[in-house]
C-alpha cells in the first residue's frame, strides 16, 4: 500500500503517457523475488500512470552511485522523523522538493 501510494505521488508529478520509464531497484536475491517485485511495480506503475514500465532493472548496489544516493536520502530522512535526528536531513534538506508522510494524518501507528 505505501508503493502505491509513493509512486500515485511521484507519478502525477514526474509521467507523461509518452515518457519512457525505466524502474531501477538494487539486487535482490532470487529470480522468484525479481520476478515478484517486477510484477507488483508493473501493477503500482499502471494504476498510478495507466502506463507500463518499459523497463524493471536490478542493478548491483555497490556498482550505481544514484542507488547509493537514494538510500542515504531515504534513510536521513526516516532518522529525522523516527529518531527524531535531522543531522544527516539538514545536509541533504535544500534538494528535498517534498517530505511526502502519507500516515501522519491518523492516529494507527503502523510499524
Amino acid at each position: 500500500m505505501c508503493l502505491v501510494l509513493h509512486f500515485k505521488y511521484l507519478a502525477k508529478a514526474l509521467i507523461r503517457s509518452s515518457d519512457e520509464v525505466v524502474i531501477i531497484a538494487s539486487e535482490l536475491g532470487t529470480k522468484k523475488k525479481r520476478a515478484a517485485f517486477r510484477n507488483v511495480i508493473d501493477s503500482v506503475v499502471f494504476q498510478c500512470a495507466n502506463i507500463a514500465p518499459d523497463r524493471v532493472l536490478f542493478w548491483s548496489y555497490a556498482a550505481d552511485p544514484c542507488l547509493q544516493a537514494a538510500d542515504y536520502c531515504l534513510r536521513a530522512i526516516s532518522r529525522k522523523h523516527e529518531r527524531d535526528d535531522d543531522r544527516s536531513y539538514k545536509l541533504i534538506e535544500p534538494r528535498v522538493r517534498s517530505d511526502f508522510r502519507p500516515f501522519d494524518a491518523g492516529s494507527t501507528f503502523y510499524y
